[in-house]
């Protein structure tokens, strides 16, 4: 029996600066050790990170521009499988992202975004500490359960910054926001395989979460934010998940 194997990423790049001379070389080296099939880029630039050229499609967040900087992206996913690949709506197109890409004998959905951090005040301004975290855990798994819903053919793969340590430390989050996306990856039949990364340099805070049946089928690795030329690359590290598909 063949298999095909995808390699899924996800990488927070601390807004990346298309003439850095020095960090976003370092993010564009370190995306070509990689070599993912699929790469989730969160706090991204479009143009500082335009990985076209390398044979990718882009599906991004609504570009949004900052301090003169343009195509800025809280999510964009670039994709090089050589399938139909759909781009789906999300109940945020600034934040999130989702592409439906059929694959001989599976159907993905493949689903980015970035759970809001702890100092979101909200649309009035008046939020307190992970109100909003709280919120955006219980939106995103509304999105999901309305995404599989509509798409019952479909394995869902969600992943990108999640803004949450799911290793017992304590590092960054809170027990009740662990427990919430807890609830809602187990309402919408998807496993957390990031819980325990575990990078020297911080606490991971960036997840890969599949659908149970895919589970038998995922490795997960990880590299630190620092460069082996000691170059600190973002504030996050990385997370890769290989699925190997059997076709």
């Amino acid at each position: 029996m063949m298999t095909q194997r995808l390699r899924i990423v996800t990488w927070n790049l601390e807004h990346p600066k298309p003439k850095s001379w020095k960090k976003t070389p370092a993010v564009l080296d370190q995306i070509q050790t990689i070599n993912a099939d699929v790469w989730i880029l969160t706090e991204t630039n479009n143009l500082a990170v335009d990985l076209s050229k390398q044979g990718y499609f882009k599906f991004s967040s609504i570009e949004y521009q900052d301090k003169r900087l343009e195509q800025n992206a809280y999510t964009t996913i670039w994709s090089r499988i050589q399938a139909p690949t759909e781009m789906l709506t999300t109940f945020d197109p600034i934040l999130a992202v989702c592409i439906k890409v059929n694959l001989q004998g599976y159907n993905l959905l493949i689903y980015g975004t970035i759970i809001t951090w702890h100092g979101d005040r909200g649309i009035d301004g008046k939020s307190k500490n992970w109100e909003e975290h709280y919120r955006s855990i219980e939106q995103h798994g509304n999105d999901w359960e309305h995404l599989v819903k509509t798409n019952s053919d479909c394995k869902l793969i969600t992943v990108g910054d999640f803004n949450q340590a799911r290793d017992g430390s304590r590092w960054y989050g809170t027990q009740k926001g662990i427990t919430l996306l807890t609830q809602e990856l187990k309402r919408n039949n998807l496993v957390c395989l990031t819980d325990e990364v575990k990078p020297k340099e911080r606490h991971n805070i960036d997840h890969i979460c599949v659908s149970y049946e895919l589970q038998p089928y995922c490795q997960v690795g990880f590299w630190e934010n620092i460069s082996d030329s000691n170059v600190t690359m973002s504030d996050h590290n990385g997370v890769f998940v290989d699925v190997e598909l059997q076709a």
